[in-house]
């Protein structure tokens, strides 16, 4: 949630098929500093064949969303399907 994402921390591609059933939700504000990073992040997890999701809210800096709790809900759906 907003945070900054360490390219060395995805896993390759070469990580056991297990692993992979870790499904990642990202969420981050499209005014955030750090929004560019966590596009690059879904990106890195799509190369190594996780289930990644990532959710930019419009006009949401370094906060959370106006409507955070429904944001959280469906988030841990999406993680926990």
């Amino acid at each position: 949630m907003a945070g900054r994402h360490d390219a060395r921390l995805v896993p390759g591609r070469t990580i056991d098929p297990k692993a992979r059933r870790l499904r990642v939700m990202l969420t981050v504000g499209a005014d955030d500093a750090v929004v560019a990073n966590n596009r690059e992040t879904e990106k890195r997890f799509e190369a190594a064949k996780f289930d990644v999701g990532l959710r930019v809210y419009p006009n949401v800096g370094h906060r959370l969303p106006s409507n955070a709790v429904a944001e959280f809900r469906e988030a841990l759906r999406f993680v926990l399907r």
